[in-house]
């Protein structure tokens, strides 16, 4: 039986710094099916040079010959892969070394269509403006799981499960191409449909497939650096300053997929900032993808999800409160209302035996690691051999000492997170 064709994709745009470090993680795999398309969307810096001084002939770098819009650009990207299966990965990301062969081997054994693995995340040091990098690895098993896709989404669109959870075209996601092809047949011949195309990916393959495979082990390292779109955003909405030069405003000048009607953006007309918020409205964006059974959740649903999602992710409520209770005074909804009921759910699912087993199994599966003198973790290329070492040493191994110190942080995490909610319906 000849080995499976994967392409791994790399949009990229004047990142040569990192770009080179992530694509040699890439180069590093064995299989020899591999093909590596990197999409070059007009870079002023020197990325082409660095593509072709690399000098490898899997490596084909294409170039749509006009700056487009990131969806659009990954459209233009996605369009060169014809066979096989395909994944996309961040030009400040990485994958493990051995990566494409465990997928080649699932491959072999499976009938799903699509993979969905966890992700280590990696911080470059431009993140933190420090001198040596950060790794974290999560959910550390063996454990494989053939997911209900459907189940999951409503997850999803409830609050109760991240958008990663979810079969998503990105970073430690693998997708048949046929996949891909039924997606554009039922879109009027795209795959994109929103700004946001990694969390819109998770949302559509989910909405036309039966179930797909989990796998609770890293395949990919999902980068953080100073480059990120997320940390622009962020930054921005922290400081309250947007300069002409920043990454946001470079992506909200450009000629991009609207943001759908149902979801306000912030003030600035840029998509809120809250994941919860991306979810919806690329439920909303995937419409033509649903089959009759799926739940579309409306204003009141909306709300309570937000709050919900308050309660796992503090940071991010605080960082969004302003949005989420614009969003209420926009649908003329009760805050108050919509956080008592959030607040409801929350405790009922909080000391349940599933959410102690599932935060035992998270918590006791982790690692993290800081780069020091010796090993400085400088870039995603050096992560992910770290990374691979550190996986052979502990995979299925469990974390009793980081179970002791983030129990009190998790519990005080919680209480503040009530704490900020409750805040809201006063």
């Amino acid at each position: 039986m000849s080995s499976p064709r994967i392409t791994v994709i790399i949009p990229t745009r004047e990142r040569a710094d990192v770009l080179e470090h992530a694509l040699r993680t890439v180069l590093a795999q064995d299989h020899d099916n591999l093909a590596i398309i990197v999409s070059d969307n007009c870079s002023a810096d020197n990325t082409r040079e660095v593509v072709h001084a690399l000098a490898d002939e899997r490596v084909r770098y294409i170039n749509p010959g006009k700056r487009l819009s990131m969806s659009h650009h990954w459209e233009f990207a996605l369009s060169h892969v014809e066979d096989g299966w395909v994944t996309i990965i961040g030009d400040d990301d990485g994958l493990l070394p051995d990566s494409i062969g465990k997928v080649a081997e699932i491959i072999a054994h499976t009938r799903a269509r699509a993979i969905r693995s966890q992700t280590c995340t990696y911080f470059w040091p431009s993140f933190h403006n420090e001198r040596y990098g950060r790794l974290r690895l999560k959910s550390a098993s063996s454990r494989e799981e053939m997911r209900d896709s459907r189940a999951w989404l409503q997850k999803a669109l409830h609050g109760a499960a991240d958008y990663r959870e979810l079969p998503t075209l990105y970073t430690g996601g693998y997708v048949h191409i046929s996949v891909v092809e039924e997606i554009r047949r039922r879109n009027g011949g795209i795959f994109y449909r929103s700004c946001i195309p990694d969390v819109y990916s998770g949302i559509a393959i989910a909405s036309v497939l039966k179930d797909y495979l989990h796998l609770a082990y890293p395949l990919g390292i999902a980068g953080a650096s100073g480059h990120s779109n997320g940390k622009a955003f962020i930054d921005a909405k922290r400081k309250g300053q947007d300069q002409p030069v920043s990454e946001k405003a470079r992506f909200l000048s450009e000629e991009n997929i609207p943001f759908h009607e149902a979801i306000p953006p912030e003030t600035d007309g840029s998509p809120p900032i809250n994941l919860q918020a991306l979810v919806f409205e690329s439920h909303f964006q995937s419409a033509p993808l649903h089959d009759t059974g799926v739940d579309t959740p409306t204003p009141e649903d909306m709300l309570e999800a937000l709050v919900y999602r308050g309660l796992l992710m503090p940071g991010e409520f605080r960082l969004t409160r302003d949005w989420i209770e614009r969003f209420a005074r926009i649908y003329g909804l009760d805050m108050r209302a919509a956080t008592r009921r959030a607040l409801m759910r929350r405790l009922r699912t909080l000391f349940s035996p599933a959410s102690l087993h599932d935060w035992l199994r998270r918590t006791t599966g982790a690692y993290g690691y800081r780069g020091n003198a010796q090993q400085p973790l400088a870039t995603v290329h050096e992560a992910s051999l770290f990374a691979q070492e550190m996986l052979r040493r502990n995979l299925d191994r469990k974390n009793y000492p980081r179970l002791l110190k983030a129990a009190p942080k998790d519990l005080s995490r919680t209480a503040r997170a009530f704490a900020a909610v409750l805040a809201t319906a006063k």
